[in-house]
């Protein structure tokens, strides 16, 4: 079995897939043990890639369905099954840790990427757990991660930074003209080294476009993912994420822009969470969230803005499925029954008991387990 072989396929909107090789996924997982050394008495939460424990003889925990959209039953999981690691994005961890994730004292290491992570959540965080905070970057293309940062006790910069490369992966920030930028100057990142995935299944032209021939030598045929990310490096070498840049619009999408309005507004509410994580001026109704250049990775802080926004648990199928405002606030519309957003006393009582509910089936269901393996 040769590096460049293929090892899986992971769907993303804009193809049939992103060709993931066993190259970027070895190296991930190398670098994550060398890095953090899980050993057999770690207990991780199921994670989107859940080699790593493996690998390692940890114990890999599957929390049952729907935990991860309830704050109160994924705190249940994570402190009935002892979990010391576990990757919780910024929109997860912060109602995590107001429904009592700091009751979880064997909780080491968390694990949070896929959006920005805001200062405040990193202070709230070390007010309430002495487990060590992880924030990570990178999109699907590079095999899920890219880069790492681990906030530091007393660290009070004014955002939280992506950190640096992992190992045999290099990040650059360039100008249009795919020259490095100097420090403290902001352009647009890219991504070269081993996490790179093959491509795009089926479309090689926008393989062609999102995977451009390195100017930095090195290997024969060496490739930069670009990003769409802009970003700047620290006087400390580390890397922050500045924003978007804007795509622009054919002629055809651009006919069909307009004011994302309508009489209840819904719409645009769905619109200025799009162009607030996209770093775009404005989004129209029909516009679609991938040709605006968003990823597998922004649709998960797309995901949360729209949960504390509408009160609704989508789900990325869901985000998939419904890529333009017109059409996931719809969607949105037709799960909430035609009510709008704001919930009445009786409704949030409704659902906290709900929520109780599942909290107390959850703990059945573990102690259940936990009997049976004895």
């Amino acid at each position: 079995m040769d590096a460049q072989n293929l090892a899986y396929v992971i769907q993303v909107p804009e193809s049939a897939g992103v060709m993931i090789q066993h190259r970027g996924v070895v190296n991930r997982l190398w670098w994550a043990q060398r890095s953090f050394g899980l050993g057999p008495d770690d207990r991780c939460l199921l994670s989107p890639e859940p080699w790593w424990p493996l690998i390692a003889g940890a114990r890999l925990v599957v929390a049952p369905p729907g935990a991860g959209s309830d704050a109160e039953s994924l705190r249940t999981v994570i402190h009935d099954e002892g979990i010391t690691t576990a990757h919780l994005p910024p929109s997860v961890l912060r109602p995590a840790l107001r429904h009592g994730l700091g009751e979880c004292r064997r909780l080491r290491r968390v694990f949070s990427g896929g959006e920005a992570l805001p200062p405040s959540l990193r202070d709230e965080f070390r007010t309430e757990l002495p487990a060590t905070l992880h924030h990570g970057y990178g999109p699907a293309e590079t095999t899920g991660e890219a880069s790492s940062w681990t906030c530091a006790p007393g660290e009070e910069s004014g955002s939280v930074p992506i950190g640096h490369p992992i190992a045999n992966v290099q990040i650059y920030v360039l100008d249009p003209h795919l020259r490095p930028v100097p420090v403290g100057v902001s352009g647009d990142v890219y991504i070269g080294g081993d996490a790179l995935a093959r491509g795009y299944l089926g479309r090689p032209a926008l393989t062609a476009e999102r995977f451009v021939p390195s100017p930095f030598g090195g290997q024969a045929g060496a490739r930069l993912y670009r990003t769409g990310d802009v970003g700047r490096h620290r006087a400390d070498g580390a890397l922050e994420l500045t924003g978007r840049p804007a795509v622009a619009a054919d002629s055809e999408s651009e006919s069909a822009r307009t004011t994302p309005r309508s009489a209840d507004d819904l719409e645009g509410r769905v619109a200025d969470a799009w162009a607030a994580v996209l770093g775009v001026a404005e989004v129209g109704l029909q516009d679609n969230f991938f040709d605006l250049g968003g990823h597998s990775m922004l649709l998960i802080e797309v995901r949360g803005r729209l949960r504390d926004e509408f009160g609704v648990a989508l789900s990325l199928v869901d985000l998939y499925s419904y890529p333009t405002v017109s059409a996931l606030a719809a969607y949105i519309r037709s799960s909430t029954d035609g009510q709008r957003p704001a919930e009445g006393a009786e409704a949030r009582t409704g659902r906290r008991q709900a929520a109780a509910e599942r909290s107390r089936r959850l703990r059945a269901a573990s102690a259940e387990a936990r009997k049976r393996g004895e």
